[in-house]
């Protein structure tokens, strides 16, 4: 039961539930006072000043549901319905026109600790258990970023998560070749992921 809290209070700060809350409450409270001391002076009846606190109580639960529901991504607001993406380009997830020699190791650290994994084929990373590259923090998007082969290369996409991913420093606008040693940050602050390609491959993928 505790460990479901703790989950449901990390999905509402990744959310941005509370800080939604928080500035609607802070705006909503100076609106009133505002309207307390302007609409008399515009000789607006008292009645109207109270059906306005009102109409702003009522609105905090649905800016709340709004939150909860959807997420502002590079591409604009998008329903956060945890489903995760199909590809766009099915040849780009193909699994079967890579080189059997070619690898990636992924070594990241999150709320759980250090991991190092290796990697033959495309994967997805995201705070979903169903990601194959799980990452334990809250602002990390429950299907954040997907690695996949393409023509013995690989690349890397950002699935329209909510803080976005960056690539050697480059924010991601559209799907990206790897090189051989590449750093990814899935948000402001968070701790990189670096996939390395092993030593049998080329200096440079792509």
């Amino acid at each position: 039961m505790a460990s479901r809290m703790r989950a449901f209070f990390q999905e509402l700060r990744r959310r941005k539930v509370f800080h939604v809350g928080t500035v609607y409450l802070i705006t909503a409270w100076g609106a009133s006072l505002g309207a307390s001391e302007l609409f008399p002076a515009f000789g607006i009846p008292d009645w109207a000043v109270r059906l306005f606190v009102i109409a702003a109580m009522l609105g905090f639960p649905l800016a709340l549901v709004l939150a909860w529901a959807f997420e502002i991504t590079p591409e604009g607001v998008q329903l956060d319905d945890g489903v995760l993406q199909k590809p766009a380009d099915p040849i780009a997830s193909s699994t079967t026109e890579w080189d059997t020699t070619t690898a990636l190791t992924a070594r990241w650290s999150d709320d759980s600790g250090d991991h190092n994994r290796v990697f033959h084929g495309g994967f997805t990373i995201g705070r979903d258990p169903t990601c194959d590259l799980v990452v334990n923090a809250g602002k990390v998007s429950r299907q954040h970023t997907r690695v996949f082969v393409r023509n013995s290369e690989w690349w890397i996409e950002d699935m329209r998560s909510r803080n976005g991913t960056r690539v050697n420093n480059e924010f991601l606008t559209q799907a990206a070749r790897l090189t051989a040693h590449n750093e990814v940050v899935l948000y402001e602050g968070g701790a990189p992921i670096r996939l390395d390609a092993l030593a049998n491959t080329p200096t440079e993928i792509g």
